[in-house]
């Protein structure tokens, strides 16, 4: 398996232009008619049979990698300017509640757009089932309370009605995770997350019947285990991914156990740097008796900053690019 935010394409072209490989493509375009960010979730179809997907559309969302001018058919004409989630008939799934996208609107701490996919696949040799799922979340949100020189509180002396300021990325770098602002329905520490930490485990635990499938996987929650691969726009290292969602479905999340590697991002162009971030992390959900591990990972530098792996560089050189893993 694996996962992509851009990947070139051909229509009518299998995705790479490799026949032994398919793909689950989605994006999130909510807010906006002109712009989406896609993600897409590949595998190997000499090794892995594809249950169900999600979004479940064969038609619409299967096989193509999704790129501007965004015309095809699952996500094309403001498709997803209006909805977080797919229907059965579009290529629609964010992260994000509407709910919790207005709210970071008010704060003045909008989301962006924040994809997902995910699918359910056998494997050949064994007939073992697995749940991978490919997403970005939103930069975490910190609640902090700011003080100024006078030692009044920023908000007080702003004016502003609320007693705290809402700041990002730091909850993931500087501080505890206790400050960090949950989504609203309390499963994650990243706000804008409510979508995905419910449907991910709705997806995985239910035999893939979200958004019109047909829920034809053989194991249940006991007998399947999940693949989270993820832009998380965490902070540092040693931030640990299981503090990331905390719904019980999570209880088992894991990553590799070390210091994550700094990924995020290619940011030369405004002598940002590169590598600051530990981001992108491949963590997972151990649901059987034989539970899947993360026993090695590569890629990223081991510090921010550090240089790449000379066999994992960065592949296409563009503003913001993040190096893989």
């Amino acid at each position: 398996v694996g996962v992509g935010e851009w990947a070139p394409t051909t229509p009518g072209v299998a995705p790479l232009g490799n026949p032994n490989y398919g793909s689950i493509s989605a994006g999130c375009g909510y807010g906006s008619a002109e712009y989406q960010t896609p993600v897409v979730l590949f595998h190997d179809r000499r090794r892995w049979d594809v249950v169900q997907t999600y979004p479940s559309s064969a038609e619409l969302c299967r096989d193509k990698v999704f790129l501007p001018p965004w015309d095809d058919a699952g996500i094309a004409n403001g498709t997803c300017a209006d909805r977080t989630g797919a229907t059965g008939d579009d290529c629609c799934s964010c992260t994000f509640s509407e709910a919790e996208y207005a709210m970071a609107d008010e704060w003045g701490n909008g989301l962006g757009q924040r994809p997902w996919a995910a699918g359910i696949y056998r494997r050949r040799s064994d007939g073992r089932e697995v749940c991978v799922v490919a997403g970005e979340f939103p930069h975490p949100l910190a609640n902090v309370t700011l003080w100024d020189l006078n030692g009044q509180s920023t908000w007080t002396s702003s004016g502003s009605e609320e007693p705290y300021t809402i700041m990002p990325y730091v909850c993931t770098s500087q501080y505890s995770p206790d400050i960090c602002v949950p989504n609203l329905e309390g499963t994650s520490v990243v706000f804008g997350t409510d979508v995905f930490a419910r449907s991910v485990a709705e997806f995985c635990s239910g035999g893939g019947d979200l958004a019109g499938g047909d829920g034809d996987a053989a194991t249940s929650l006991q007998e399947r285990d999940v693949i989270i691969l993820a832009d998380t726009n965490a902070g540092m290292g040693d931030f640990a991914s299981s503090k990331l969602l905390t719904d019980p479905f999570y209880s088992a999340l894991a990553d590799s156990g070390d210091l994550q590697p700094y990924t995020c991002c290619n940011d030369t162009s405004y002598d940002g740097g590169m590598n600051r971030y530990a981001s992108d992390r491949i963590m997972v959900v151990g649901k059987t008796d034989s539970s899947i591990k993360v026993n090695d990972l590569e890629g990223g530098s081991v510090a921010p900053g550090g240089p790449l792996p000379e066999d994992l560089p960065l592949v296409c050189h563009a503003e913001q690019e993040h190096a893989p893993v």
